[in-house]
């Protein structure tokens, strides 16, 4: 799924044999998407498509389910055909569907891949300013002319003046950082970093078993192709696994563990997905998943949709003011914090790299 597109995974639907997500069309319409594997032997549909398609006609959601069903037809290599469907769709939904087809690739698995693409608006990718490249010569004049034109009020200990200066230092610093620094859009990364030529020989050379497998259907040549593709998914997983290692040993200066925080920031933000409520039922959307969250972790809140600061009283700070904070923000207290800080981020990227080696494990056994 393309980070372009928000989703929302429907954790009351997720289980061993099912994973439903939802997305938001252009048209402010709920597509929700279902991946199903339903067991040779098992019934047809399963209880949890069962809920989750009658859950979808309850909200009045579009559904479109692509399910490995053990459907068997010629078209894709089966000596015989079962009447079972493959990718299910509600009539809306149906229609943005194209370019269904039976790939050729090789899918890492005992039988080929059902591909096809939604037709879906994507939203617009996000600019953003790369303070590198800032023409400083540039950004320097055009905040001297704002500053030398501007209404600049008497600095005086008035908390109106003080707060007027500030707001229209802000806005010269920002207009002339915004012109002297032009927008820039995220290119797509390409391949990840841990993909090398080891693993695209292995790629090749299993697409080549797999094309003589299907072209002389001898049981030797199966096994071959599904030897060949068991070692090819383990030195995926070993390279994923040393290529993050080596990210987070390399972490030595806050400058690299700033890192950590683009890439996170760059991924999907609707990572939790619904909750449970009291009541037994889940939230259906992002406001009612935060309202959960207020509501267990700080009972008794107040949630209001704005503030009203006009009745704050703000004080001058005094001499004495000053004083205080001078005996309480000291450089050696500030240089203990900035210790712990890089102290913490170390642990953090070691715990990282903990928990994603012990996914990486599991997965190997």
């Amino acid at each position: 799924m393309p980070n372009t597109i928000t989703t929302t995974l429907l954790n009351q639907f997720c289980s061993r044999d099912l994973t439903a997500v939802t997305i938001h069309t252009e048209n402010n319409t709920t597509l929700v998407l279902a991946s199903v594997y339903m067991p040779s032997d098992g019934e047809t549909p399963t209880r949890e498509l069962a809920e989750l398609v009658q859950h979808c006609e309850t909200q009045d959601w579009e559904l479109i389910i692509a399910a490995d069903c053990n459907a068997h037809h010629p078209l894709w290599g089966s000596k015989d055909t079962n009447k079972r469907d493959i990718t299910l769709a509600t009539h809306a939904a149906a229609n943005l569907i194209a370019g269904w087809h039976v790939s050729n690739e090789p899918s890492l698995a005992d039988h080929r891949r059902v591909c096809f693409q939604i037709q879906h608006k994507q939203k617009d990718p996000d600019l953003y300013r790369n303070p590198r490249k800032t023409d400083i010569s540039r950004y320097t004049n055009l905040l001297t002319k704002a500053l030398s034109d501007g209404p600049v009020t008497d600095v005086t200990l008035s908390t109106n003046n003080i707060d007027l200066n500030v707001a229209l230092l802000t806005k010269s610093m920002l207009n002339s950082y915004h012109s002297a620094c032009p927008t820039s859009i995220s290119k797509d990364p390409g391949k990840s970093s841990w993909w090398g030529p080891e693993l695209e020989r292995l790629r090749k050379g299993l697409r080549t078993l797999f094309n003589h497998a299907k072209n002389t259907r001898t049981t030797e040549a199966w096994d071959k192709y599904k030897i060949a593709q068991k070692h090819y998914k383990k030195r995926i997983r070993f390279r994923r696994t040393e290529s993050w290692h080596n990210f987070c040993s390399n972490i030595d200066s806050t400058n690299q563990a700033a890192r950590i925080k683009k890439i996170l920031s760059k991924g999907n933000p609707n990572l939790l997905g619904t909750l449970k409520k009291a009541d037994g039922t889940y939230t259906n959307n992002d406001k009612e998943t935060c309202e959960i969250l207020l509501e267990t972790h700080f009972p008794g809140c107040l949630m209001t949709s704005g503030l009203d600061w006009s009745d704050e009283h703000h004080n001058t700070p005094t001499t004495l003011d000053w004083e205080i904070a001078n005996k309480i923000v000291t450089a050696d207290r500030m240089g203990v914090i900035s210790e712990t800080l890089l102290n913490y981020s170390h642990a953090l990227a070691k715990q990282l790299h903990k928990s994603e080696n012990d996914i990486w494990q599991s997965d190997l056994s």
